[in-house]
């Protein structure tokens, strides 16, 4: 099971929270939020191929994409992406990187509990 620090679109949400509370609104999160709902659409084909249970793992994962980044993307849509919130963007990441390195966690790692939790029907380490 993957902790939560560990999933990139939980640091993603925070930096949305962050921003749209006006803690910090020096970069826009939107363009993060863009690629994550890219990258969950891939991740909701891998679960048709799979043939995931969809009650068990589609469906709530349909529903949290909804509220941590669809939801979080419409807030934004007015909202222009600056060359200041690609380099930002890029900067998060970074930081994500090393502390999965901090933990001794890898990107293959991850990958493949995602993609142990889509093939043996089990929920926690996508969310």
């Amino acid at each position: 099971m993957l902790r939560p620090d560990y999933i990139f679109s939980f640091w993603i949400y925070l930096f949305w929270i962050i921003y749209i509370f006006k803690i910090y609104r020096e970069y826009n999160p939107k363009l993060l939020l863009l690629i994550g709902v890219c990258f969950d659409i891939v991740l909701f084909f891998f679960m048709l191929y799979y043939k995931t249970n969809i009650y068990k793992i589609v469906i709530p994962f349909i529903f949290v994409i909804i509220f941590i980044k669809i939801i979080p993307l419409y807030t934004l849509r007015n909202n222009t992406i600056k060359i200041q919130d690609f380099y930002f963007s890029i900067l998060l990441f970074i930081i994500y990187f090393f502390w999965l390195r901090i933990n001794n966690i890898s990107f293959e790692y991850i990958f493949n509990e995602i993609q142990r939790s889509i093939i043996k029907n089990c929920v926690s380490p996508l969310f």
